[in-house]
């Protein structure tokens, strides 16, 4: 997400996942627990943070659409490019 200028360094990160999954999936009701998730996560404050297997799921189903949506095509595109110039 930094790459893209989606988030910058040393800046929370939860604000950047929740416009990211507002924009993706805007009928979601979870969005506040993931970014609670990530809050605790940038804080080291992990006693008493459950995080289940549905949520760990859905945060790669995250991370895969993300890279598709925002970094597949460049990534194709550079590919070609280097094809094309062989």
């Amino acid at each position: 997400m930094q790459e893209k200028g989606d988030w910058k360094q040393n800046t929370p990160f939860d604000p950047s996942l929740v416009r990211f999954l507002s924009e993706l999936f805007p009928q979601m009701d979870e969005g506040d627990r993931f970014a609670e998730i990530c809050r605790r996560f940038e804080a080291k404050e992990f006693k008493g943070l459950a995080i289940t297997l549905k949520e760990a799921a859905f945060m790669k189903l995250f991370c895969d659409a993300y890279f598709l949506t925002k970094i597949r095509n460049k990534a194709i595109n550079a590919k070609l490019a280097k094809t094309n110039s062989d």
